[in-house]
């Protein structure tokens, strides 16, 4: 009975009829993120078109539910305005000049933190294995 209510319940919170009635689940499959992952300092070729300093940032494409990030792909580094709402794609040659110009250190990898990377992957994993242990240690009337 527990688990048939469990199903319910999940089944019921996240069906699109629940949705549409006003109980918005945030729910991204994909979103598009921008992260600032460091400060430029100052400079002409650092403008954006609106006027604003730009400075080097991270997108990538997340999924996640109800705030909590599962999944990171498509990773690519960025310029970014302040407000990380404006992006504008960097070529190997951009990325060599803040590299030699800038004295930037650019890292081949993801440079999120760990929350993005791997938080919500723990948090779904312990949650599962509630799931399942509560399957398995019932009540033993013997």
């Amino acid at each position: 009975m527990k688990t048939l209510f469990t199903l319910l319940l999940t089944v019921g919170l996240f069906s699109n009829a629940m949705a549409k009635r006003g109980i918005p689940i945030p729910v991204c499959f994909p979103c598009d993120e921008i992260h600032t992952v460091e400060e430029l300092p100052e400079s002409e070729n650092l403008i954006g078109e609106d006027g604003k300093k730009l400075n080097l940032g991270y997108m990538y494409k997340e999924y996640g539910v109800v705030w909590i990030p599962i999944w990171n792909t498509e990773g690519v580094y960025v310029l970014t305005n302040e407000a990380e709402d404006t992006y504008y794609d960097l070529e190997e040659a951009d990325i060599e000049e803040l590299k030699t110009v800038h004295n930037v250190e650019i890292s081949s990898g993801n440079p999120l933190s760990i929350w993005k990377k791997v938080g919500g992957k723990v948090l779904l994993l312990i949650i599962a294995g509630f799931l399942i242990w509560g399957q398995f240690s019932g009540d033993d009337d013997e």
